[in-house]
């Protein structure tokens, strides 16, 4: 009885959907074109109007989490507006990493200005002063060690975010000079495998997850800041 049925199998004309290849998600690459940049999705919706792509636009679903086979014109369009969101979150990157700089770079400065308040609050001159003026010596040492702690408080807030689970600033500039560079690496290399007539559809689905993630870490970032 299984002859038939593996005689059947191997005579099966190919299907055009790609066997094994689980739908890659692009949900936080909507997402994220949704919230930043929604004339370029619009864009993208004008170009895939068609039915089988309007799943595609649903930022709040996993798009393709089932096993369904995915077709070579759904993955390419997937690819697309993998492409397009990821060279969205390069350019956030690049308009978010300053100002982050800069922010650290204040802080230092502020950290800098409370550790030498404090020292000289704590310096020895205070001590050797007149008997007349050790009181008023004692009160400025007392305000310089006061005011080196505010200052280094206010260092500290300056790097700090209100999200605990994204990190410091120091932490999130280092986040984002990695998505910049993951972003730019996972667009590039989708674009050639686009430009090819015959492209490793299961790489560039790999391509579309991995920057799926990268999109999801944008949208984190920014959200933080």
């Amino acid at each position: 009885m299984w002859l038939p049925t593996l005689f059947g199998a191997l005579c099966v004309a190919p299907d055009r959907r790609m066997g094994g290849q689980q739908s890659p998600a692009i949900s936080e690459a909507v997402g994220l074109l949704e919230r930043f940049t929604p004339d370029r999705l619009a864009d993208l919706k004008r170009r895939f109007h068609e039915p089988e792509y309007v799943e595609l636009f649903h930022s709040d679903i996993r798009a393709g989490e089932s096993d369904e086979r995915l077709s070579k014109n759904q993955l390419v369009a997937r690819g697309r507006i993998m492409a397009t969101a990821l060279a969205e979150a390069t350019e956030l990157c690049n308009k978010h990493i300053p100002s982050v700089r800069r922010k650290l770079r204040i802080a230092n400065a502020w950290q800098f200005v409370g550790q030498l308040t404090a020292v000289l609050g704590s310096a020895a001159i205070f001590t050797m002063l007149p008997s007349s003026a050790k009181q008023i010596g004692a009160y400025i040492a007392a305000g310089l060690a006061l005011a080196g702690a505010l200052v280094s408080v206010v260092a500290q807030f300056t790097v700090g975010v209100l999200n605990p689970g994204v990190g410091t600033m120091t932490t999130i500039y280092g986040k984002l000079v990695d998505c910049r560079f993951r972003a730019q690496i996972v667009e590039r290399e989708i674009a050639m495998l686009l430009a090819e007539q015959s492209p490793d559809f299961d790489r560039l689905g790999t391509l579309v997850n991995d920057g799926n993630l990268v999109a999801q870490d944008v949208n984190v970032l920014v959200s933080a800041l």
